[in-house]
């Protein structure tokens, strides 16, 4: 049997000024030159974060790609890090 159903795309998440202020926090509660925060409050920045870019428990946060921690071999590994390339240009204007 056929489908016409089209495969599902997965869609370009634009960075949005409420991202960006919340990277620029995260930025904010970091030490400078200590990339280990162990502060509760970046941890639910970075929650935002990824509530804000719609991204689901299962997939790779955009704070492991920030850090680089991730895992290169994940499915969404590209779509992260592209992610992550934006917000920092949009946080550095």
């Amino acid at each position: 049997m056929t489908t016409t159903r089209r495969p599902l795309k997965p869609g370009k998440k634009a960075v949005t000024k409420a991202a960006v202020e919340t990277y620029r926090r995260m930025l904010a509660l970091r030490l400078p030159g200590d990339n280990r925060v162990q502060s509760e409050e970046y941890f639910e920045a970075a929650r935002e974060l990824d509530r804000l870019m719609q991204r689901q428990p299962w997939q790779t946060s955009i704070l492991d790609a920030l850090a680089g921690d991730g895992d290169p071999g994940a499915t969404d590994w590209h779509e992260v890090s592209a992610i992550a390339v934006q917000l920092k240009e949009a946080a550095a204007k």
